[in-house]
């Protein structure tokens, strides 16, 4: 691993080496005489969205989000808050992106139907507080439809992978 100083990048490199592993299975020419080793494809892709989700938020908040927030007159303080808390977000979304991927590869990923109903729940709830702060601001509805789409795209998937009975 090469030497990384940046949290995120270190992040954004480990994600890029799950990623890269992940598709070189699915890339793979023999992967009709392998063992099975994805049980769940609907979780295996929301996981790597998830991961894909928690790098690009990362990266955006370290190149352009924060640098104009700790160039602003905001007390220090309320920098920091907001610092921490976008990076909550990605570290959330790199850890369910890995328990998706540990759920989609697991014999019995049945038992993780918990996990995909609790991270609906949440996804929705994300875009519950999206929605009500871009309408009670009087920003433009357009401002969230892609984030829209992103938990719209990821909810069904996870339903789906809820409700697949045999891996």
């Amino acid at each position: 691993m090469p030497n990384i100083t940046n949290p995120a990048h270190g992040v954004a490199y480990f994600a890029g080496s799950c990623f890269k592993t992940a598709t070189a299975y699915i890339l793979d020419p023999m992967w009709h005489t392998r063992k099975k080793m994805i049980r769940n494809y609907y979780y295996f892709a929301v996981g790597l969205l998830f991961i894909l989700f928690a790098v690009t938020h990362t990266i955006n908040g370290i190149d352009t989000v924060l640098p104009i927030l700790f160039g602003s007159n905001i007390e220090i303080n309320s920098k920091i808050v907001f610092q921490y808390i976008w990076h909550i977000i990605g570290i959330e979304n790199f850890i369910f992106g890995c328990s998706l991927i540990f759920a989609s590869v697991y014999k019995e990923f049945s038992k993780f139907k918990f996990i995909a109903w609790f991270l609906i729940t949440i996804l929705i709830s994300r875009w519950v507080i999206i929605s009500y702060f871009t309408m009670s601001n009087n920003v433009k509805i357009q401002q969230i439809i892609p984030d829209t789409i992103a938990i719209l795209l990821i909810v069904i998937l996870l339903f789906l992978g809820a409700r697949t009975k045999k891996g």
